[in-house]
């Protein structure tokens, strides 16, 4: 497995740092444990129990909520070499309260939280050391992604959502009149928490008032001062 994924597994934050020997070493020691999903198939629901921490080989995941109403909040896209579910199995929580879904055929390493627990830990110290550190940046970074989205959820309006989410996303070296590549228009109606038929009303309406020019996934900046004063 280890040959298999070795550049995934190598490059990825949790693992940087160590060798493909060390890695190899984890996994003869037990702590990881390999499954296959189909898309569309549920890696977790909102009611299992957290156990173990999940880092995605390949594919992609993504994790939701539904809505009393019936309809689906994405919270976060995984992408390979990232881990999830971390923060349900430290914090000692008894269930999850959302769900993780494969959007395509996806492969996952399953890790057992005994690899950060130094009595259970028979492999090398210095792996685990390593492993622990880079799990703190880890969980960092996702504390300030998350203030970033914050703060987009935090408009007062639909076009003040859009404008945050437009700028976070702006290149600051390439300015006004470069393209901005956006989710697919779904799933940034569900990153939103609105409706597609508002979102696309909305980003007409933007495009109206010649604040940006919207072409399938690109949308270009036209009036910088204009789309600011939104906030």
């Amino acid at each position: 497995m280890v040959q298999k994924y070795k550049q995934v597994l190598l490059e990825s934050n949790l693992f940087k740092g160590l060798t493909e020997e060390d890695i190899s070493e984890l996994i003869k020691c037990g702590f990881g444990t390999l499954r296959t999903y189909d898309k569309n198939e549920n890696v977790f629901h909102e009611t299992d129990r957290p156990e173990k921490i999940m880092f995605l080989l390949s594919g992609s995941i993504v994790i939701a909520k539904d809505t009393f109403s019936g309809r689906r909040m994405i919270i976060t896209g995984i992408e390979p070499g990232e881990i999830f579910g971390e923060v349900y199995v430290f914090s000692g929580l008894d269930s999850y309260d959302m769900y993780a879904e494969a959007t395509e055929k996806s492969e996952i390493l399953f890790l057992d939280s005994k690899l950060f627990d130094e009595e259970s830990f028979e492999c090398d110290p210095r792996i685990m050391i390593r492993i622990r550190n880079n799990l703190m940046r880890i969980f960092a970074k996702k504390a300030y992604i998350m203030n970033r989205r914050l703060k987009v959820l935090g408009g007062a309006s639909l076009r003040g959502k859009i404008v945050r989410f437009m700028l976070e996303r702006q290149k600051k070296d390439k300015g006004i009149n470069a393209p901005i590549m956006l989710l697919p228009r779904e799933e940034m109606a569900d990153y939103l928490n609105v409706t597609r038929p508002s979102l696309s009303r909305e980003l007409g309406n933007m495009v109206r008032d010649g604040l940006i020019s919207v072409k399938g996934k690109k949308v270009v900046i036209l009036d910088q001062e204009g789309l600011e004063d939104c906030l």
